[in-house]
């Protein structure tokens, strides 16, 4: 499993706006149908981004870096609820991703570090962390992304 080649070049990876509100369209369809079917009626929230700072994804990365002689080759976030119903903000648990190679193949493993201290308190620290600021606190409500299933009136 290779990351995407165009990755690396940035203008490569660019989408244009409308295959993004076609695809975030999709995704919130999607949502209401799995939600109502669990719950027989349209959520009245659905979660549509999370905030992600700079600082923070870099920190993770230069914490991480060169650690136990791999290099974090990246940021692998994991989907979580605070309860299991999605009544509440989606999170993402991001964990450092480093690259491996077996057999020269290359593959990419989550790097899971448990750090427990035991004075004076019993401290358990992990390479997993929660620093999303997920909508809608952190939604930017005026943006034509947030507002995919609204007509388009300019771009």
């Amino acid at each position: 499993m290779e990351p995407n080649p165009a990755a690396v070049d940035i203008q490569n990876s660019s989408v244009p706006v409308k295959t993004a509100l076609t695809k975030i369209t999709n995704w919130k369809e999607a949502f209401k149908r799995v939600v109502s079917k669990e719950k027989g009626s349209i959520p009245d929230f659905i979660p549509q981004a999370v905030f992600i700072p700079i600082p923070d994804i870099k920190a993770l990365a230069d914490k991480y870096s060169d650690k136990y002689g791999l290099k974090v080759a990246g940021v692998r976030a994991y989907f979580a609820l605070d309860t299991p119903f999605f009544e509440n903000k989606i999170r993402l648990m991001l964990v450092p991703v480093v690259e491996t190679t077996t057999n020269y193949v290359p593959a990419y493993r989550d790097l899971i570090v448990v750090h427990e201290v035991q004075a004076p308190v019993e401290v358990v620290e992990t390479s997993i962390y929660d620093f999303t600021k997920p909508c809608p606190d952190f939604c930017d409500t005026e943006s034509i992304l947030y507002n995919a299933d609204e007509p388009v009136t300019k771009l």
